[in-house]
């Protein structure tokens, strides 16, 4: 058989492997992100000044984190640092650079130290899992000058981008929004896992794209002395048309012209503007949603006809910047790597979180005594000023904070909040901040340990990841609106059945003979128990008549009731008979029984008590109304009642499980 060689463009068989392996890992990494795992993405320090200080949090247990100095050691699969953690233990690792990778098993996330003398703003890891080729932001504060390497006066600002490559070789370009090319900076080669910082030279737009999937974050700095002072500490992010972020002095930008974008606020309001390159919205001011310390009304959500970013500017404290989050970005096990002093408001210190649904998310801290989570805040994620009748109405998101703030849907921040993670049932988006970093030292690499990163009232979006056992399930269902599935789990905290026991004090009771006569129920006696009712009904029982009341009943719902009462004849061998009658109007039906003969004497009591009967709700004519219980003897005699347990049997249930609006 003839053979015919393979081209291969001059490359060796080394370089086509590399590429080979860079593209599926980059694929890898692609999807992961999409699936709400960034924080199980490979991790790069796209910023960190000379502590080079990463603090972060292991976001599961039995993790394995390892740290490489550069993209270099990376590729060659040198570690720098090796480190075995568990769920929610904090860590800070020293010595890192520029560009120095990160991994894990399991999912790790959290910040760079920046620190120039006074000046201070941690700085959120990359993560290939966001990366892009191609995307579009703002250049918010003091981006003025290009100044290069410091170049410049003392009191020059400029803005930093900082570039890490993925797994292939790239390209990379800075443009403005009109696609013209920043000060010559365009395609510069960038090799796998290395890092370029490019530079700004205004406060405008700016495209940045690589010929290959790249990462990236940028900031401000102002003086110039010698590193600047630092703010703005953002990641750029790759372009999206659904995100929730809160709008505080921030811009909407979009790459193509007339972008339709469709924004809806947590506290009700909605409504939509166009946004075109070069013209960037106001984010605020075009949504109202002007809450200064991401208190959760603020929280909002945008859908774009069109591909857009967007970013918050700063709260009450000033300077700081946090971006557009992509709601297929968000996870439901976020890092939370700070020490939260618990001093002034939601502007200084505290934890802002949004999802596009509404559920429930718990703060965790870690315990230093017991190397172990203790839960600290439950936070109800909630919309506000918002009924749930369309789908349009679930587009307004979902927010709760932990500050100190009185606004509805905070929770107050109560005491220092050590590190951690918070773990939702549903995906979220997270902004942590911190207005002090004296706190006790932290685990550190080889056994060591390290003072906290300074944070400074700056806040800093972080990023998590989901496991596969607590993925939220969300449905569509046939009335067009999105469910969520709960499981309770064993021990149901909001059981849809159980049972009422209604105990009657009533006492004796005289019985006309051959008369019917209704068994009374006042629900007064000392054993009656309603601890274990269903959570969604009042009461089965009508006390002021002893009837049954069914009416907070569906349909298809079944009831079995256990009466106990005694019948004391007049007269030996008297025959018993009991009724239930249900209905109303020419609607009315009785189900009856003979109990039998009472022939063990007269003037005793005959007691019933174990025979427990079922009626279903078949029909309105049945469960609206309530339904009386009956005896006839065929002599006189005394009726005493002890009770009735009646027993609530849903038509829809599958142990613990609900599925119930998001």
């Amino acid at each position: 058989m003839k053979s015919f060689p393979i081209q291969t463009g001059g490359l060796t068989e080394s370089q086509i492997n590399a590429i080979a392996s860079g593209s599926t890992l980059g694929l890898q990494q692609s999807l992961l992100a999409n699936a709400g795992q960034p924080a199980l993405t490979v991790l790069a320090v796209g910023y960190v000044t000379s502590s080079g200080k990463v603090q972060g949090v292991s976001l599961s247990d039995g993790n394995v984190v390892q740290v490489y100095a550069s993209g270099a050691d990376f590729n060659s699969g040198t570690v720098l640092y090796r480190e075995f953690m568990s769920r929610g233990e904090p860590i800070c690792f020293t010595g890192l650079s520029i560009g120095a990778i990160i991994t894990s098993t399991s999912g790790f996330y959290g910040f760079c130290e920046n620190l120039d003398g006074n000046d201070e703003s941690p700085m959120p890891l990359l993560s290939y899992g966001l990366s892009f080729t191609n995307t579009f932001f703002y250049g918010f504060r003091n981006c003025d000058n290009y100044r290069p390497e410091g170049s410049g006066a003392n009191n020059d600002n400029q803005g930093w981008v900082h570039v890490v490559a993925g797994s292939l070789k790239t390209l990379v370009s800075l443009k403005f929004g009109d696609g013209s090319v920043v000060q010559g900076q365009e395609n510069i080669e960038v090799q796998p896992w290395s890092y370029l910082r490019l530079y700004t030279d205004g406060n405008t737009e700016y495209i940045l794209e690589g010929t290959n999937p790249i990462m990236a974050c940028h900031n401000a700095n102002m003086d110039l002395n010698p590193q600047g002072r630092f703010y703005d500490n953002r990641l750029i992010m790759p372009l999206t048309n659904d995100g929730i972020t809160w709008p505080r002095s921030g811009n909407v930008s979009a790459p193509f012209d007339n972008t339709l974008v469709n924004y809806y606020v947590r506290d009700g309001a909605s409504g939509d503007f166009t946004v075109s390159p070069g013209s960037p919205v106001d984010f605020d001011n075009a949504t109202g949603a002007t809450d200064s310390d991401y208190e959760p009304d603020g929280a909002t959500r945008v859908l774009a006809v069109g591909l857009i970013s967007a970013y918050s500017g700063a709260d009450s404290a000033g300077l700081e910047a946090s971006p557009l989050m992509p709601t297929s970005a968000m996870s439901q096990v976020v890092a939370q790597p700070l020490f939260i002093d618990d001093q002034g408001d939601g502007g200084n210190s505290g934890i802002a979180i949004a999802s596009p649904y509404e559920g429930s998310a718990t703060v965790y801290e870690w315990n230093f005594a017991t190397s172990s989570l203790d839960v600290a805040y439950v936070v109800p994620l909630l919309r506000n000023n918002v009924t749930v009748t369309t789908r349009n109405d679930q587009n307004h998101p979902a927010a709760g904070q932990v500050a100190n703030e009185t606004t509805t849907g905070s929770v107050l921040l109560d005491g220092d909040l050590n590190p951690g993670i918070i773990i939702a049932d549903v995906p979220i988006t997270v902004v942590v901040q911190s207005n002090n970093s004296t706190f006790q030292d932290l685990r550190s690499q080889n056994g060591t340990t390290a003072s906290p990163i300074v944070n400074d009232d700056d806040e800093t979006l972080s990023l998590g990841y989901t496991p596969p056992e607590l993925k939220a399930e969300i449905v569509e269902a046939t009335d067009g609106l999105l469910y969520k599935r709960t499981v309770e789990g064993i021990i149901d905290t909001n059981p849809e059945q159980g049972f009422i026991d209604y105990n009657d004090a009533t006492g004796g009771v005289a019985i006309v003979a051959d008369t019917w006569t209704s068994i009374p129920n006042d629900g007064a006696g000392a054993f009656s128990n309603d601890t274990h009712k269903p959570t969604k009904i009042n009461q089965l029982l009508e006390t002021t008549t002893g009837q049954i009341d069914p009416t907070e009943l569906d349909l298809g719902d079944t009831v079995l009731i256990r009466n106990d009462y005694s019948i004391n004849p007049n007269t030996n061998n008297a025959e018993l008979e009991f009724r239930y009658v249900l209905g109303t109007g020419a609607s009315q039906y009785t189900l009856e029984t003979t109990i039998g003969r009472l022939d063990d004497g007269s003037g005793k009591d005959y007691r019933f008590s174990l025979k427990p009967d079922l009626i279903y709700m078949g029909d309105t004519n049945t469960r609206d109304n309530l339904i009386t219980l009956q005896v006839k003897l065929s002599s006189n005699g005394t009726l005493t009642n002890a009770g009735s347990v009646i027993q609530v049997i849903k038509k829809n249930v599958h142990g613990a499980e609900k599925w119930i609006k998001a």
